[in-house]
């Protein structure tokens, strides 16, 4: 699929991938939303600062994109500080507790705090720990931004996979914290993940807390960006970090056996060749043997996620998103609809011991 890229883009990428910024005439509006879309602001602004080429632009564009860097270097400093915070209060309890996506970026590569945008705190806890963890939180000064009525019926471990949490005492960052028990929703996804072997496979830090090993960070990258069509790239900016810096952390075999096995093994495919072909990533020296082969099968969803970066932004409304994301579910996992029944919906009403039609009521009243 061959796209004609904006001009506004055609800077975007220039500067993601470290090269001279072309002399183009740019709608500055539309490169300012494009760029806080992507999520890619501060990352621009430094290779503007840093080639000197910030100056083409106009005073006022010049003022915007300087402020949004510096409140984006405070917002992740917030994080950090939360992070380091809530590990405290949690393992006080006994608990554990996982970083995830941005802020456990930030605490591996320190350079991040100046280049990432992030919008909340991902953390993760074992289920078993979900409710002291919550209880724990409330203690400290975290309410829940909705009232969450039904949370502890079985069918909300199918439905949801974070209570949302924020701060209510003025010491507190007024940053998002997501609390997970799982890194999806199962019902609207179809990756198959073990939270026994994620939490088996992890590793300590130095910060107290605990992370996914190398190998589950580049897949849960992978499969947050391409099973609900939230693709930006700055996703593809975080899977080339982890290709730099990690190339010799990452066994690809163990990759693509884990990649198979949680059927991400095609948008493992396409985010890699995205990452190479939009931001010049160098492959993996194995990728002609391990996923060339699967190049064909994984172009649909290639070409979709390429649409969805350039052409399509981004929807909240969900039933678009969900009749769009079909080819996407279907690459790893043909009879997915039929699946999501029997695996899913089906054992959690058993479990309730409702009427579906009962609980999508009662679901819908807590929200």
């Amino acid at each position: 699929m061959k796209l004609t890229l904006s001009l506004e883009d055609q800077v975007l990428l220039a500067c993601l991938r470290g090269q001279p910024v072309p002399e183009l005439a740019l709608d500055e509006a539309h490169f300012c939303h494009r760029l806080n879309y992507h999520r890619v602001t501060a990352l621009v602004y430094q290779h503007l600062v840093a080639t000197d080429t910030l100056t083409r632009l106009t005073p006022a564009t010049q003022t915007h994109l300087k402020a949004t860097y510096q409140r984006n270097i405070g917002h992740n400093l917030a994080i950090s500080h939360l992070l380091t915070s809530i590990t405290q209060i949690l393992q006080k309890q006994g608990l554990r507790v996982m970083a995830l996506k941005g802020a456990l970026l930030i605490a591996c590569f320190p350079d991040y705090l100046l280049r990432r945008q992030m919008l909340d705190l991902d953390i993760l806890v074992r289920f078993e720990d979900l409710y002291p963890a919550y209880q724990a939180l409330q203690a400290a000064g975290y309410q829940t931004t909705q009232p969450y009525r039904f949370l502890w019926q079985p069918l909300y471990n199918y439905t949801l996979n974070a209570i949302p949490l924020m701060g209510t005492r003025p010491e507190i960052p007024p940053v998002l914290v997501e609390l997970h028990w799982q890194l999806f929703i199962p019902v609207i996804n179809n990756t198959r993940w073990s939270m026994a072997e994620l939490w088996q496979q992890a590793e300590s830090s130095s910060s107290g807390f605990e992370q996914p090993d190398p190998t589950d960070v580049l897949l849960h990258l992978v499969a947050h960006q391409c099973t609900d069509l939230k693709i930006y790239l700055s996703g593809l900016v975080d899977v080339a970090q982890l290709l730099s810096h990690w190339a010799d952390r990452l066994d690809w075999e163990e990759v693509v056996h884990r990649a198979r096995r949680r059927h991400i093994l095609m948008h493992l495919v396409n985010i890699l060749r995205l990452t190479h072909e939009l931001l010049q990533v160098p492959l993996p020296a194995c990728f002609p043997t391990l996923g060339q082969p699967h190049l064909a099968r994984a172009t649909p969803g290639y070409n979709l996620l390429l649409e969805r970066l350039f052409v399509q932004e981004y929807t909240e409304n969900f039933r678009q998103t969900l009749r769009i994301i079909q080819p996407l579910r279907r690459l790893e996992d043909p009879a997915w609809g039929w699946q999501l029944w029997h695996q899913y919906l089906a054992p959690a009403v058993a479990d309730c011991g409702h009427p579906l039609k009962k609980l999508l009521k009662q679901r819908g009243g807590a929200a």
